[in-house]
Parts: structure tokens; C-alpha cells; sequence
């Protein structure tokens, strides 16, 4: 087993989605901690010995690895582990914003050559991402209605590479079966890739409902002050790395106030979105 798989099996599962919210994410020491975690600043790193250094190098691509700071901190740790329980996920990977997490994902799984189911009434960055870089690169771009429902089978190619729609949809909020087009698409051996930034996991935990990769911009409910621009992207076991890798490769980052307040704005996420 590799260390990867052991640190993605690590991750609690969320049991009390209240209590979660109020104590996950937090310092772990005991007497005389901050209540939340603080601001973290830092790029390098520092290591008493070369082999230290070395085993931290090969592990830079899990979450609770510190090895420099564009790979995370003990901060950005905590609210990937915090999200994971959420989630119900094996791994999360945050990101700049939410358009982020969707084009990184979409990246992590597209190439020339191949095709990509996306739903009609999904985000208008989404939808120009799409259309732009993606087909610059060779992607075919197919859309679908996403009521569809079973009907989607009959759109996977051989070359079909994801299934992407939202739940509910960006500006028509309609509410399409997640179950039926999540299990369309493993059928096929297709990642499925839903956005679900207005429900949220107090609303709906997608991973459990079939979905491979959940996306969401953080910077609308999970934050919830308008204050902080960051996306997360939450999956399965099986494509955690590819999108880490992916995301790590392209240099983005999070920043340590965005880490901060996004901890602190998930502590009334429940409360927030039961009274919306």
C-alpha cells in the first residue's frame, strides 16, 4: 500500500455533521490553543536531515505532507481533512476560487482526441471554459439536457473521458437524478463530475449518491461572508492523486487568509443553510 493510499484511507468519516462543523479543523494541542487555526505564511521549509527532506519530496502529493508551501500547511491540511468528512470523501484538494476547481478537474480528465459530456445549464464560466480551451485543445464538447436522467447512456462514446452537470443548476436550478446519471457514467467507466456549490453537503453529499469527483466554489456558501475566494475539489480514492497532481502541476495555490477564513465560515455552514 502506498503512502498515498494510506493517508486517503486515514480520513474520518463525518459521523455528527453538527458537532463536525463546530470541532473539526481546529489546533490539536490541548491547553493554551487558539480557538481556530491561525494564519499560516510560509513557502520553504526547512528539515534537520537530507532523508527527511527526501521521504517529504516523495510524499508531496499527499495531504499532511509538508514539504513546501505551495503543496499546503498544517492550515490548509485541517480544512481539506474538514471538507473530506463533509464530503464523505477519500480525498480533497483545494484550490484559487471555484472556476478553479472545476477547470483543474475537467483537465485532470480531458484530452485531444476526446469527448466530454457537460450539461446545458451548467455555470457560464463553466460552459466558456469549455468552449474556448478546452476545444483549442482538441476536447469535444457534446452538451445534454440535464434532466435526462438514464437517457445519458446513449451519449458515452469510447471516447467520452467525463460526464459533467451541476446539482442543483447554476441560474435554472433544476434538480437532475444524480444516482441514474452517476451510474450511467461508471457503467462506462466514465468519471462523473458534478458541481455542487448551491447545495452543499448540508444539502447533498453526492459521493454517496454514486458521483466520482465533486467540485464547489467556496467563496459562496461554504465560506458563507463573501470574503474569501477559493473552490475545493472532493473524490473518490481512485482519482484522488490524478487531481492533485494535476492541480499541484499548474502551480495553484490558496492563500493563507482565504485557509483562514474558510475554517472559520464553515462553523455556521448548517446553521446558515438551514435558515437560507
Amino acid at each position: 500500500m502506498s503512502s498515498s493510499e494510506k493517508t486517503i484511507e486515514a480520513i474520518p468519516k463525518c459521523q455528527n455533521l453538527a458537532d463536525d462543523l463546530v470541532h473539526a479543523g481546529r489546533p490539536t494541542r490541548v491547553e493554551g490553543r487558539h480557538v481556530n487555526m491561525p494564519i499560516e505564511l510560509g513557502s520553504t521549509m526547512v528539515f534537520d536531515t537530507l532523508a527527511a527532506f527526501e521521504a517529504a519530496r516523495d510524499a508531496r502529493y499527499d495531504s499532511g505532507t509538508m514539504y513546501y508551501g505551495r503543496y499546503g500547511n498544517a492550515a490548509t491540511f485541517q480544512l481539506e481533512q474538514m471538507l473530506a468528512k463533509l464530503e464523505q470523501a477519500d480525498g480533497v484538494t483545494l484550490t484559487s476560487s471555484g472556476v478553479a476547481a472545476i477547470t483543474l478537474t475537467l483537465m485532470s480528465f480531458a484530452r485531444p482526441g476526446s469527448h466530454l459530456l457537460v450539461a446545458d445549464h451548467v455555470y457560464g464560466n463553466t460552459r466558456a471554459f469549455c468552449d474556448g480551451l478546452l476545444t483549442r485543445m482538441g476536447v469535444e464538447i457534446e452538451y445534454f439536457d440535464p434532466m435526462a436522467g438514464a437517457d445519458v447512456v446513449a451519449l458515452i462514446r469510447e471516447t467520452t473521458c467525463a460526464v459533467m452537470f451541476e446539482a442543483p443548476g447554476s441560474g435554472t436550478f433544476e434538480m437532475p437524478d444524480i444516482p441514474t446519471i452517476a451510474q450511467a457514467a461508471q457503467a462506462a467507466g466514465v468519471p462523473s463530475v458534478l458541481d455542487s456549490t448551491w447545495a452543499t453537503p448540508i444539502f447533498c453529499q453526492p459521493l454517496t449518491l454514486g458521483a466520482d469527483v465533486v467540485v464547489a466554489s467556496m467563496s459562496k456558501y461554504l465560506s458563507g461572508h463573501s470574503d474569501g475566494m477559493m473552490g475545493m475539489i472532493a473524490s473518490t480514492a481512485e482519482h484522488a492523486q490524478t487531481i492533485r497532481k494535476t492541480v499541484m502541476g499548474v502551480g495553484d495555490k490558496t492563500g493563507g487568509q482565504e485557509v483562514f477564513l474558510a475554517l472559520r465560515g464553515l462553523r455556521t455552514l448548517k446553521m446558515r443553510m438551514e435558515h437560507f
